[in-house]
């Protein structure tokens, strides 16, 4: 019996990618005179402005190494992941520029190893639309409202927090590691799921 395909999104999906962001920010600008300490939960702005107003190209951060030196998965990702690669084809679907990408796939294979699909779209501008990726018999999981609703996935739920770029999505949503893995086994199974102590 074949596998379900899962389609993941990586950044503020399986990696924190905004945490990281503030952390890389704090090392570049905190000596500037204006310099404020970045609150990454706090984020609301697609372009992260609202917490990190000094750094007008987020690419650059982005892009740098320093970036994927700090950047962690989110609490429970590469256990529950690893779980569900028993369960699910699992591809990672992520968008960049050119280094972005380059130092992010070192990242993933280095990170997540039992993972070996991975499908990167490279675009300059990093514009946020995985349409031109075949979805039809996928489970869709990514935090970005474009991203979602440019999908031809059946079964498609938006990660994390509501955010400005996901606040009008209507439809599944999953708020952490645990409560994704819980939706998924109960979509392929019709079961409960897993609880904390199975990955403790």
């Amino acid at each position: 019996m074949s596998k379900l395909k899962l389609i993941l999104d990586c950044d503020n999906t399986i990696i924190n990618s905004t945490k990281a962001y503030s952390e890389v920010y704090y090392h570049l600008y905190k000596n500037h005179p204006d310099f404020v300490e970045a609150d990454w939960t706090k984020c609301n702005n697609y372009n992260l402005t609202d917490i990190a107003p000094l750094k007008s190209k987020p690419s650059k951060i982005f892009n740098s190494k320093l970036f994927f030196e700090l950047v962690e998965p989110f609490e429970n990702a590469v256990d529950v992941l690893e779980i569900l690669s028993q369960e699910f084809d699992i591809y990672i679907c992520t968008i960049g520029n050119k280094q972005n990408i380059q130092n992010k796939l070192t990242y993933l294979e280095k990170t997540f190893p039992f993972i070996e699909n991975i499908l990167p779209i490279i675009n300059l501008d990093c514009t946020m639309d995985k349409s031109m990726i075949q979805m039809e018999n996928a489970i869709f999981v990514d935090d970005v409202y474009s991203n979602l609703i440019s999908s031809n996935a059946p079964i498609k739920i938006c990660y994390g927090e509501v955010k400005s770029w996901n606040e009008k999505w209507k439809g599944r949503r999953c708020s952490d590691m645990l409560d994704m893995y819980n939706q998924l086994i109960y979509i392929a199974h019709g079961s409960n799921g897993l609880n904390e102590d199975i990955i403790s």
